[in-house]
């Protein structure tokens, strides 16, 4: 089969060769194309001319060619899609085949898997129940321990709390005492008639509620006697917290038998709940209302 050439005759070389090294810039560009038509001796020209020309030559030469590489690459890549394309059916029959063996191999992993799990959560929960077992066994003796030194510890603090309460006790008995030879009451009374004779109008500002309430204050806060006066103020001099203040209303409302009530409390607790009231303050509460309980002597 005979191919016609589109390549013009040979004898007009000479002729676009005269035009191509003409002393015109222009006519020089415009030889360019016509070079190109005679195959790969007009392709190495216009190379040459790449390597050995400037301006606006060199930069027409190179976009020619350029432009015939991009052609020549536009016509190399329709072939090699042509040529991919046909791969690419052949490949896509081979893949689906695979495909299907792998997705038939994925869910018997997958149920392997699924057994592998299921066997594993086994374990850890046996595991776990053995651990927990475990634990509270060793929970079971530490807290049997535990109980058993608290208790004894209890034990120890109650005991040393009435020996405490004993004394001061004892020490109030002898203050009263002290209190009846001021007061010149004979020794023999007993404490009901001076608990009786403190509530006459004489005796309200009597020294022994305020001895009284010192050991209350002494024995719930466990500070020394001394230390407390009529202007002492729970919270600012003793660090008393808002515990320490509910264990010691009602400690003095045993004591004394009368009630404190919530709106008094408030009123020098406020939010903070700490015990901002004085001796003062308290000592004078427990005589008013120890008044208004009593009968007239």
């Amino acid at each position: 089969m005979t191919v016609r050439s589109n390549q013009p005759p040979v004898e007009n070389f000479p002729a676009v060769m005269s035009r191509l090294y003409s002393q015109s810039e222009d006519v020089r560009i415009a030889a360019l194309p016509e070079i190109l038509q005679y195959g790969q001796l007009g392709k190495d020209l216009l190379i040459k001319i790449i390597e050995t020309e400037k301006g606006a030559l060199l930069e027409s030469a190179f976009e020619l060619f350029v432009d015939v590489s991009s052609k020549k690459y536009e016509q190399l890549t329709i072939e090699l899609n042509k040529s991919n394309e046909s791969l690419n059916d052949v490949t896509k029959k081979i893949d689906k085949e695979i495909s299907q063996l792998k997705s038939h191999i994925s869910q018997l992993d997958k149920e392997i898997n699924q057994l592998k799990f299921q066997i594993n959560q086994l374990e850890k929960e046996i595991e776990n129940l053995e651990n927990n077992k475990n634990r509270l066994t060793q929970k079971s003796n530490e807290l049997s321990q535990y109980r058993f030194h608290e208790e004894a510890k209890e034990k120890d603090k109650i005991k040393a709390r009435m020996n405490y309460i004993i004394k001061k006790r004892e020490e109030i008995e002898e203050e009263i005492q002290k209190t009846f030879s001021r007061l010149n009451i004979s020794s023999q009374s007993n404490i009901k008639q001076f608990y009786a004779l403190q509530y006459h109008p004489h005796f309200l500002s009597s020294i022994t509620i305020f001895i009284r309430l010192k050991i209350i204050v002494s024995t719930q806060l466990e500070i020394e006697t001394d230390k407390i006066t009529l202007n002492t103020n729970f919270a600012h001099d003793l660090r008393a917290d808002e515990l320490d203040g509910k264990e010691l209303i009602l400690a003095i409302e045993e004591e004394f038998d009368i009630e404190i009530t919530d709106e008094y409390i408030y009123n020098y607790t406020g939010l903070s709940g700490y015990p901002n009231y004085t001796m003062k303050d308290i000592f004078e509460y427990i005589i008013s209302h120890k008044k208004q309980n009593i009968e007239a002597i």
